[in-house]
């Protein structure tokens, strides 16, 4: 085995992200392989992470569906999935597709990953050979060859870090014998040989877990926007007009926060893995290569009190809050939402938001199932009766929830407010009032101050 190259030697790797817009079509692959062999400004990309077509994976998604049965939601998309690829692919996705329609699982998210990997496992070889054309040695790594390990959460998984070392050790040997390297994104393997997926966006995490196990110096994310802007594009999506207004700055906290309050332009778990290495992540405009984009680091000078509102909820992504009290036993509060959430993230539904009092966690509606709440509220109070001992069986069963439904999160962030809070908290209660929302600031458990709106 060629031995992998040094710390210093990946300080000059550039890796370079590329979603579903930059596969679209002839066009876009070409400028795609342009950028990233170095063609458009003399500087190429060593690790290129790449995600299926545009529509492929919402294609993909319906065709699970189709087999499970969902007439509603469902369609044979088969014959429509080849002309998103070049005709070189048509063997390959052929083949991904029926090994994948085969696959024997009663678990329908499961079944779903599947096939929804399957666009990613065929764009890596497709553009592979476009790299290939412009005289470059390539390597194809699918998430076999570099080890990436992922639970097994289907639809929602997560990366293994305990593989971190060995994802690396295997990239920076690959570079010593290509040009550039050529990963699938989106999702990866459980120890058990199945494919997960990492929810949509995953590719930014994938990238992003790549450059920071390999030590790359500089991660780029090519986006179909020219930058992020200080306005969640979900704001304007539910009917409010916004001006845009790109970031040029902002701190790997800052992005965690806002990817993480609903501003979706990067995976809310990809930010932690560069943070952890210092890996500076420059989110540029697939279409606009020449505007400055935005550069996510670990320290900025703050240029505005407010950095960026992002904005979770409405029709689409409605929250549920909930939340239980009591005033006589603080205690019993605090261990009973505890092992609430413990339970109902053992059965994959993690919170969106937790506030700083403990007293109330945001859900997405679409993955509270009203069942394993129940169930999980019988564990918690279950495994509260091994520690409290001092409470009857009545009391504990007499613990209600209060359950809310359509709550919308607005997230305040910007690195400036720490300097001038009070004219920041001031603007912002005058916008509240000037809306007429029914809204109630709280405080996450940065002490980040954020609006719960009752829609």
């Amino acid at each position: 085995m060629a031995k992998e190259l040094d710390d210093i030697a990946m300080q000059n790797v550039r890796l370079a992200k590329l979603g579903g817009w930059a596969l679209e079509d002839d066009a876009s692959r070409e400028r795609s392989a342009q950028i990233v062999s170095g063609e458009y400004d003399g500087t190429p990309r060593r690790i290129a992470v790449v995600s299926a077509p545009k529509g492929v994976t919402n294609k993909l998604i319906k065709l699970a569906r189709h087999y499970l049965g969902d007439k509603k939601n469902g369609a044979d998309t088969r014959k429509e999935l080849p002309g998103h690829y070049s005709p070189f692919v048509h063997g390959i996705l052929q083949g991904h597709l029926n090994e994948a329609l085969a696959y024997p699982t009663q678990n329908p998210a499961e079944f779903t990953d599947q096939l929804a990997i399957r666009g990613e496992l065929a764009a890596a070889p497709m553009f592979a050979k476009l790299l290939e054309q412009k005289g470059k040695r390539v390597g194809v790594m699918l998430p076999d060859d570099w080890d990436f390990k992922v639970t097994s959460e289907f639809g929602d998984a997560r990366v293994l870090e305990d593989h971190y070392q060995r994802m690396g050790s295997r990239l920076r040997e690959a570079l010593r014998e290509f040009d550039i390297l050529v990963l699938s994104g989106y999702g990866g393997k459980t120890l058990d040989g199945k494919w997960a997926t990492l929810k949509r966006g995953g590719t930014d995490t994938v990238a992003n877990a790549a450059g920071a196990s390999s030590g790359v110096g500089l991660v780029e994310n090519w986006k179909d926007e020219p930058a992020i802007f200080r306005v969640s594009p979900t704001i304007k999506k539910n009917g409010f007009e916004v001006r845009p207004e790109p970031i040029d700055w902002m701190t790997y906290k800052e992005g965690a926060h806002l990817f993480h309050g609903g501003m979706a332009v990067l995976h809310p778990d990809s930010i932690k893995p560069v943070e952890e290495k210092s890996i500076p992540v420059w989110v540029r405009g697939f279409n606009h290569p020449e505007h400055a984009g935005t550069r996510i680091i670990a320290y900025a000078a703050p240029t505005s009190i407010v950095t960026g509102i992002a904005y979770r909820g409405g029709s689409e992504e409605g929250l549920v809050s909930i939340s239980y009290t009591n005033p006589f036993d603080p205690e019993l509060q605090y261990d009973f939402i505890t092992n609430l959430r413990l339970a109902l993230s053992e059965r994959g539904i993690r919170p969106a938001f937790i506030t700083a009092e403990n007293r109330e966690t945001l859900y997405e509606r679409k993955r509270l199932d009203e069942t394993k709440l129940n169930e999980a509220r019988r564990e918690a109070i279950n495994r509260l009766r091994e520690r409290r001992p001092d409470l009857s069986i009545d009391a504990l069963d007499r613990i209600k929830l209060d359950v809310t439904d359509g709550v919308s999160l607005v997230s305040v962030v910007g690195r400036g407010m720490g300097y001038d809070r009070r004219t920041a908290e001031a603007k912002m209660f005058e916008g509240e009032r000037a809306a007429g929302v029914g809204a109630k600031t709280i405080l996450d458990e940065d002490n980040r101050r954020v609006y719960l709106v009752r829609d």
